[in-house]
């Protein structure tokens, strides 16, 4: 399963992941999904929890 939460703005999650006990597991990155005729973009970034879990945040471009 992969869930996905957006932010408003990635700037104040990924300045301060240490504060909620979370490793970078992959750096923000845009992304770009066609969906029919639109195309949409997203930057993501990747973290993972102590527990092992990944949490993914992504802000609209």
């Amino acid at each position: 399963m992969n869930l996905q939460t957006l932010s408003d703005s990635l700037d104040q999650i990924t300045k301060r992941p240490g504060e909620a006990s979370w490793l970078l597991f992959r750096p923000p990155q845009d992304a770009r999904y066609r969906v029919g005729q639109l195309e949409t973009g997203l930057r993501q970034v990747l973290f993972q929890a102590r527990d092992g879990y990944l949490l993914q945040f992504a802000e609209t471009l």
